[in-house]
């Protein structure tokens, strides 16, 4: 399946993780409830907020609405269903939430909530981490910029990482920090119950995001089509419905793995920043990464976008 969308009309998707006010989050991926709330309020009044496949229709079929956006929630956490949930309602804004399904009967956190919350805080460490592989690679973590530098570089690596590589380094990097890391409620991803309640509400869809997080492009195709329709027929099974809708790990995609995506998906987002416009692949849908940006920048991301001559709906 190689659709393109017709037509000459923009729209935009915009992209979240989590609503909450954490501290750290190195890799900004909150935005504060409060400013959630306003970046609602502006999409709701000032735009034609429309749910995802809703809006990948309008835009193939030409008849997209001036000024039609879509809200996406990636990773599935928590806050999700108990903050960002009541905000999307009360402004009757749809949205579709991409959900990893490893693990989904048991509270956990993602390996990079389990990295920053190693390097990037006030816990006591060793003076250097030695993984004692086939060729020495150390890590010094005495000083905070020591800390950091380590923290990248090893989020860098496991990025990229099989599976069973990902798994392996966090347990040696856990037990060599010597620090308990059950899962915070703050930070856990939803379970099965919460999924199926998310799906029963107003105005929101569930996606797909793979089974472990992967970066699929770094593994063999035999991984990738696991990762990607065991995730399909795992949340199909557990809502009792069609999951159309997909999003790449870390928006990482190439040719062969948009390729296996189209064999069961209607529609697949990056993290690629930019508005959507004619003949663009609904299996690659780029995406503005809103939670960095304050109600004012969002808008003014939004109108350089999108078709500035196009009237704003009333309020």
């Amino acid at each position: 399946m190689d659709i393109r969308l017709s037509g000459t009309s923009s729209a935009a998707i915009l992209m979240y993780h989590r609503v909450a006010a954490l501290n750290p989050d190195v890799h900004q991926l909150c935005i504060a409830p409060e400013s959630f709330r306003e970046h609602m309020n502006e999409v709701s009044r000032g735009y034609h907020a429309m749910a995802l496949l809703d809006l990948v229709n309008a835009l193939a079929s030409g008849n997209v609405p001036p000024r039609a956006v879509a809200v996406t929630f990636d990773d599935g956490c928590i806050d999700n269903l108990g903050i960002a949930s009541e905000i999307l309602q009360a402004f009757d804004v749809p949205a579709t939430f991409f959900i990893p399904t490893e693990r989904l009967d048991e509270k956990r956190e993602y390996w990079w909530d389990a990295l920053e919350r190693i390097f990037i805080s006030a816990i006591q460490l060793p003076p250097q981490l030695d993984l004692h592989e086939d060729q020495a690679v150390v890590y010094r973590t005495e000083t905070g910029d020591e800390r950091a530098a380590a923290h990248r570089a090893l989020g860098e690596r496991i990025r990229t990482a099989s599976r069973n590589e990902r798994d392996a380094l966090m347990n040696r990097i856990t037990a060599w920090a010597g620090v308990d890391l059950a899962p915070r409620e703050t930070h856990r991803p939803m379970v099965s119950d919460e999924i199926r309640e998310l799906s029963r509400r107003r105005g929101h869809a569930i996606g797909a995001h793979s089974i472990h997080h992967l970066s699929l492009p770094a593994q063999p195709a035999d991984v990738q089509r696991n990762e990607v329709f065991g995730s399909k027929v795992h949340l199909e099974q557990l809502l009792g419905m069609p999951v159309t809708a997909f999003a790449y790990p870390y928006g990482h995609c190439d040719d062969a793995t948009v390729k296996l995506v189209a064999e069961g998906f209607a529609v697949a987002v990056t993290a690629t920043a930019g508005p959507l416009s004619a003949h663009e692949n609904p299996l690659a849908l780029p995406r503005i990464d809103a939670s960095p940006l304050t109600r004012g920048e969002l808008g003014r991301s939004l109108d350089a976008m999108l078709n500035s001559a196009a009237p704003r709906p009333q309020a």
